[in-house]
């Protein structure tokens, strides 16, 4: 008999590793280092206190090339790969992926510069990250049986991580004329939004005050992912607050990085719950060796986009964001819960 897993083994594996770490969705260890990130304070402050320009870029380069992009891409195996899923909506995906690279090519073709689908990537990158974030606390709460009203985790998480981003983009906006119209116009309606920091900044107690009444062990991860999200934005919004360069920087490369390493988190813990994936073929196979799947498309990733950024940089950007937008609107159609679904689903 082989000894490689099958998808129906690794399914009982899992549900009984579930069984023994109640409220965690791999592991006490594994879900702080990648889905909660307690490391990303190391990963602030290196960017915080480097002031060599060429190891910032070399950092950069591995961040962005090894773990921040290639997550994006990986959206389109989830759709594209699940047979079942995507003939729920056949015509709602090649829909959307039609929109984007036709709009994507319009954009660029009749400006000349990608500079409106920078602006555009930003902008649906910080609700992205507002929706995963509120996401992964809404996994926690079923996962710690937390009886408590989704819809204001939400609207208060949302808020919290939205509007610290919007103000350091805010914060880095043109005042001089130089900057274009629209963005001279922008800088002085976002710096207006400082009145609310204090009170946004406390929005989140609220919710750390819930989960902490009544107590119990089961609840571990959720609070502790709770204080990681709430300590890393909330140091981004005081540090916009104070106009500290640095550390803005800082903040929001972990941010990214916490980000990246989250969603990879997500989607192993998703695949590997996902028996509809694990009778196809293809997930049959990465199931059981996803992690080492992971890993090597990563570095495959890595490789290639070094080797054709000089070459064919402009189209590799353009991809890229393609790719993104891609990213943001399917990840909005495949991670919603249906209504009727179990806590468990």
């Amino acid at each position: 008999m082989s000894s490689v897993a099958t998808p129906d083994t690794v399914v009982a594996a899992r549900a009984s590793v579930a069984q023994t770490r109640p409220g965690w969705m791999f592991s006490p260890g594994v879900d702080l280092l990648v889905v909660a990130n307690l490391a990303w304070p190391l990963i602030a402050w290196s960017t915080y206190a480097v002031t060599d320009p060429a190891t910032t870029k070399a950092f950069g380069f591995l961040l962005a090339y090894f773990l921040l992009t290639p997550h994006r891409w990986i959206t389109l195996l989830l759709v594209f790969g699940d047979r079942d899923k995507f003939a729920q909506r056949p015509k709602a995906f090649l829909g959307v992926a039609a929109a984007v690279v036709i709009g994507g090519w319009l954009t660029q073709w009749s400006m000349g510069t990608l500079t409106l689908l920078m602006a555009l990537d930003y902008l649906w990158n910080a609700w992205h990250f507002t929706a995963q974030h509120s996401g992964v606390y809404g996994i926690y709460g079923r996962l710690s049986e937390t009886k408590r009203s989704a819809l204001i985790d939400k609207l208060v998480l949302r808020t919290f991580i939205l509007f610290a981003l919007v103000r350091l983009i805010g914060s880095f906006l043109p005042v001089e004329e130089r900057g274009g119209a629209w963005l001279t116009c922008m800088a002085p309606v976002a710096s207006t939004l400082a009145w609310c920091d204090y009170f946004v900044l406390a929005l989140p107690a609220v919710l750390l005050a819930g989960d902490l009444f009544g107590f119990r062990t089961r609840r571990a991860g959720r609070v502790t992912y709770l204080l990681s999200v709430y300590s890393l934005y909330g140091l981004l919004l005081i540090a916009v607050r104070l106009d500290h360069t640095a550390l803005k920087l800082g903040c929001a490369t972990a941010a990214t990085f916490f980000h990246s390493a989250e969603y990879l988190g997500v989607v192993s813990w998703a695949v590997q719950k996902n028996r509809g994936l694990q009778k196809q073929r293809l997930f049959a196979h990465l199931v059981p060796r996803w992690t080492m799947w992971l890993i090597a498309f990563m570095a495959f990733f890595a490789l290639s986009a070094y080797l054709l950024k000089d070459r064919f940089f402009y189209a590799w950007v353009w991809a890229n964001l393609v790719v993104s937008l891609l990213h943001y609107a399917y990840d909005g159609m495949i991670w919603k819960r249906p209504r009727s679904a179990k806590a468990t689903g």
